[in-house]
């Protein structure tokens, strides 16, 4: 809705109030007013979830941004119409689409309102920064995130740092705030080892003074790959 001309509308034809969780009245979308870009959207994407089910935007994100259930159902069945009208209107399928859930579903929405494609994100980045010919001069990579769990293997930065560190034979360790995945999945992932900050200084510490305790527990990262590396 707004600048881009595409006009979302319930049963009688009202436009739907903003907020995600307005499109479970969604009956129609106009597109009759729609500005189309006159250059390639290239959406750079950092995790494959669909749009909808059990690895969608709404059950995987929504309760790391503090969806309560209640709400992440709300969310869930708003995505699913959503879908089922952008398939219905435009005849463009992106509930099951790999990356539509990206950024809340920004990804569906970036196929199907603005004729875009898909590309990850890191390979992207990655190509701009030349980060594997800088690789090659490394003895160390330290990556992060702030709460590393399952979603961050499914091609998020940590494990793209670590499997572009692996690729050029260096040692890679990751610095997080939280842990909420399987320490054991991350080893295969690529990453030596995971610091996380709620564990090394505490959980009040890490939240009251986050950069100081990133810092500290850095600097004893790089210490233990030293000393590991003797």
């Amino acid at each position: 809705q707004g600048a881009a001309g595409w006009r979302f509308l319930d049963r009688r034809g009202r436009e739907l109030p903003e907020g995600g969780g307005a499109l479970v009245d969604l009956a129609r979308i106009d597109g009759d007013g729609a500005r189309v870009p006159g250059v390639p959207v290239i959406g750079g994407h950092d995790v494959d979830n669909p749009l909808v089910g059990e690895r969608g935007a709404a059950r995987v994100f929504a309760p790391q941004k503090g969806a309560d259930p209640a709400a992440v159902a709300r969310l869930e069945r708003a995505l699913e119409v959503l879908a089922e009208r952008i398939e219905a209107d435009l005849g463009i399928a992106v509930a099951e689409l790999p990356a539509a859930g990206a950024s809340g579903g920004l990804g569906a929405g970036l196929v199907a309102f603005f004729g875009g494609s898909l590309t990850p994100g890191f390979e992207l980045v990655a190509s701009v920064l030349d980060l594997h010919g800088r690789l090659s001069r490394c003895d160390l990579v330290i990556t992060g995130e702030g709460e590393i769990d399952r979603s961050s293997l499914g091609g998020k930065a940590p494990t793209g740092v670590a499997a572009a560190a692996a690729a050029a034979g260096v040692p890679c360790i990751a610095v997080t705030g939280r842990l909420r995945a399987p320490r054991s999945e991350l080893v295969a992932a690529g990453l030596h080892r995971v610091w996380v900050l709620t564990d090394e200084v505490g959980e009040e510490r890490a939240l009251r003074a986050a950069r100081a305790a990133l810092t500290e527990v850095t600097a004893r990262a790089v210490t233990g790959a030293a000393e590991a590396g003797r």
